[in-house]
């Protein structure tokens, strides 16, 4: 805990000396305003009885409470004297607030405390002509003989005196005695009528000062929750990220889901009869779309980058094939604006490398699309090198273009997210998120890469990147497999499609029909379950997030019943590893993401259409 505080004031420690015999501990974390008495930080207010009397009070009802009379721990370091109380506010760890009043005090986070001199209370009554001739004191506690003394100024009560007012007086977490006499010299200079008058005065005015002090306990409460939150929100950054990541997989679902039946349904019109230009506007909408799906994936994996929740998936992949691929997402705007694409390729690197192809593939098609966007003419070069590195290969790829070119100032900035290129020369048809270069060099990153630019005003940009592999194939021959008659045996299939949003029912419905397969609709999980036990089907694809029951408890149920005879796919907007694990531990047995394309969709009917053929040739056997 010191440790910690030190961070932020290299003297801080808690006083007195904790002991392990202390029930309860606190201490002095911030003040406000600093000023003169920042050495009170790591005093632990419990130590002395009236403090920790008004904590506990506080504690327990959930309200402030005031302490007895004390001197504050900055005047006291300071040698002053002077009267002081503190109202003590509780606050309380998150949750509290569902809990009845009198089960909070374990839930107790710490206390804003707000001091107050007694000066302040009683000041008017020591001016002013019958300064001499009136009394005044406040006691805490409801009656005379056991209070303690809390402040007391003008004369000292005499036998003489002729007139004594006793009043109590409610405040946070206890009660103040109040008494105030007058001496006979002030009867004298008064009219005898005018004495309860100013007596009852006295009493307004102390009740209105008490208020002012209260309304300032308020403000001043305010000031420091309002710094306490602050100051937890900056300590809880974890907690911060992981809402964060939460917030964005929950928005990624909820923009994948409808962009899912766009996209379907934009490519179930394009086979239907349609001239060249109604073409044409759907693979505008199929490409807006597409463009619309990577910027909803960059914002999730920046999240879960900034979370420290991104995994890689190393995996062995065909690395010319990776990068052509590559090349050909952004063939048709580059060849829209007679961009040349040109791969230069090193032909001693391995055929198959071990990496993670789907982040690689992000970062190229991030810079290749940057660069065919900057450029107007010329051409747009992909290179790719290698150097062996011991037992790695260090692969070295650049993607230069002949674009409008970058300036020096604009280069330092150019990996910050959300930043954005703002010269002369840039139109507004260029600017983007500024998240893609940031993302391209967070990825590098993880992959233990590094990326670099160099440029050209007027002249061109080359982005040169390094990435670390294993090649998968030593020997740098690939072996090609002929399927046999077995694997190429399909049978139509009898599908559940399980989705609460009827645009993706009805697409994944048509798609299934267009492959060949007999498809059934469910609105729910409820709905899944009851249908599975009525009808047989040999395979069900399960949304994961439905309102009524959710696909992970519908798969649950489902296999209570039917065992694993039954094959589930998963459907989810969700592409995290966790969440393929809860699907698999639900006992689902395949994942789609959203969206689903159609050559994903095939791969997955495909493979359980060949099952459900070799269960078939084996039962006749």
């Amino acid at each position: 805990f010191e440790a910690k505080h030190r961070e932020r004031v290299r003297e801080f420690r808690i006083r007195p000396e904790p002991s392990p015999d202390d029930l309860e501990l606190y201490a002095v974390t911030h003040i406000e305003p600093p000023g003169d008495r920042s050495q009170a930080l790591g005093y632990n207010p419990a130590t002395e009885p009236t403090r920790f009397h008004a904590m506990e009070t506080a504690a327990q009802t959930g309200k402030a409470s005031v302490t007895d009379r004390l001197v504050l721990k900055a005047d006291e370091a300071l040698g002053l004297k002077r009267g002081a109380i503190v109202l003590y506010a509780p606050t309380y760890y998150s949750g509290a607030e569902l809990l009845p009043q009198n089960e909070r005090a374990h839930l107790v986070h710490g206390f804003v405390g707000a001091g107050f001199y007694l000066d302040d209370f009683v000041s008017h009554l020591r001016r002013g002509p019958s300064a001499r001739q009136i009394g005044f004191q406040i006691l805490s506690g409801l009656g005379e003989s056991e209070g303690r003394l809390v402040a007391q100024t003008g004369v000292e009560e005499q036998p003489e005196q002729h007139y004594r007012q006793t009043r109590t007086l409610s405040v946070p977490g206890g009660s103040w005695t109040i008494t105030y006499w007058t001496l006979p010299e002030f009867h004298e200079s008064s009219s005898y009528y005018q004495v309860p008058m100013v007596a009852l005065t006295g009493l307004v005015l102390s009740l209105a000062l008490y208020s002012l002090a209260v309304v300032q306990a308020k403000a001043r409460r305010a000031q420091e929750l309002a710094l306490y939150h602050e100051i937890e929100r900056a300590r809880d950054l974890e907690e911060q990220d992981k809402a964060k990541t939460r917030f964005f997989s929950n928005l990624n679902h909820e923009l994948r889901t409808p962009l899912n039946g766009i996209l379907g349904m934009s490519d179930l019109l394009y086979d239907t009869n349609l001239d060249e230009q109604q073409k044409e506007y759907l693979e505008s909408i199929g490409s807006c779309g597409k463009a619309l799906m990577e910027l909803i994936g960059d914002v999730l994996d920046l999240s879960k980058i900034n979370a420290g929740k991104m995994d890689l998936n190393l995996a062995p992949h065909s690395i010319k094939e990776l990068f052509s691929q590559a090349l050909e997402v952004v063939r048709g705007p580059a060849q829209g604006k007679g961009v040349e694409l040109v791969l230069d390729w090193d032909d001693n690197i391995p055929l198959k490398v071990s990496l993670d192809g789907q982040r690689l593939r992000q970062v190229l098609i991030n810079l290749l699309g940057n660069a065919v966007k900057f450029t107007e003419k010329g051409q747009v070069t992909l290179r790719v090198t290698a150097a062996q590195d011991n037992d790695l290969l260090q692969l070295c790829f650049e993607v230069q273009d002949t674009g409008i070119g970058i300036a020096r100032e604009d280069v330092k900035r150019l990996f910050r997210p959300f930043s954005q290129l703002n010269n002369e020369l840039t139109t507004n048809d260029q600017k983007g998120t500024g998240l893609g270069l940031h993302l391209c060099r967070e990825l590098l990153n993880m992959m233990d890469g590094s990326i670099e630019v160099q440029s050209t005003l007027g002249v061109g940009t080359t982005f040169r990147c390094w990435l670390p592999v294993e090649p998968a194939e030593p020997d740098g021959y690939e072996t090609q497999t002929i399927p046999d008659a077995e694997s190429q045996l399909r049978k139509p299939l009898r599908i559940l499609v399980v989705d609460d949003n009827p645009i993706n029912r009805r697409v994944l419905g048509l798609q299934l029909e267009k492959m060949g397969h007999e498809a059934a609709l469910a609105t729910g999980g409820r709905e899944a379950v009851s249908t599975v036990d009525e009808v047989e089907f040999d395979l069900v694809l399960m949304d994961c997030q439905m309102p009524d029951m959710d696909g992970l408890e519908a798969t649950r149920k489902i296999r209570e019943k039917h065992s694993n005879a039954l094959s589930i796919v998963a459907l989810t907007a969700f592409s995290e590893e966790t969440q393929r694990a809860a699907c698999l531990e639900a006992g689902m047995d395949d994942f789609l993401t959203k969206p689903i394309e159609a050559s994903m969709l095939k791969n997955i009917l495909d493979k359980y259409s060949q099952m459900a053929a070799r269960a078939a040739i084996d039962s006749d056997q």
